[in-house]
Order: C-alpha cells, then sequence, then structure tokens
C-alpha cells in the first residue's frame, strides 16, 4: 500500500543513498535540524553519583524479586539513567532479572 502511495522501495544501503541523493538539498537539510533540535543533550553522570545509584539500587534489593517500576519509585530517580545503571549491574552479575519485570539481587 505505501508503494503505491510513493513510498519508495528500500532493499539495501545502496537504495538508501540513492534515495537520499535524489531529494532535494533543502529537505535534507530541514531533516537534519529537526534530528538536531529533537536529541537531547545527556549530562554526563559523575562517577560519584552513578556508584552513588548503584549503591542505592543494592541497598533496596533482597533475594526476594521486586519490580523494577516499584523500584523506580522508590529511589526516586527517571528511568533514563537507572536503566543504564541496571543494565550494568545486570551484566556485572550484581542483579538479576525474573519474568514479569522482577528484579532481585545475585
Amino acid at each position: 500500500m505505501l508503494i503505491r502511495d510513493g513510498a519508495t522501495l528500500v532493499r539495501n544501503a545502496d537504495d538508501a543513498i540513492a534515495v537520499l541523493e535524489s531529494m532535494p538539498k533543502m529537505v535534507v537539510e530541514e531533516a537534519q535540524i529537526h534530528l538536531q533540535l529533537e536529541t537531547p543533550s545527556k549530562p554526563a553522570r559523575s562517577l560519584s553519583s552513578f556508584n552513588a545509584l548503584h549503591q542505592s539500587i543494592l541497598d533496596r534489593l533482597g533475594p526476594s524479586p521486586v519490580a523494577e517500576d516499584q523500584l523506580l519509585r522508590d529511589i526516586g530517580t527517571e528511568t533514563r539513567e537507572m536503566v543504564p545503571v541496571l543494565t550494568d549491574m545486570e551484566l556485572n552479575g550484581k542483579i538479576r532479572r525474573s519474568t514479569g519485570g522482577l528484579i532481585s539481587r545475585a
């Protein structure tokens, strides 16, 4: 249906490059500006704040699983700050994820 409406079929990177090259330069520049405006600036976390969040998570976890969203509410931090820390802790074997969005200390 999209092809019928004028969309271009893109099967590989060469197809995508050809489409971008055929676009008027003004449209490409406008798209780049739009992307730059929507990209939020991510402040660099200091090592001490990273460690404090790490320890705060470990302090609230025990052997029994806790819902991840409940942990977020208890700690009071934003999801975008918490998820990378939880992923790091999971990869390092500090926490364990269970089905249903539950997290426990490993």
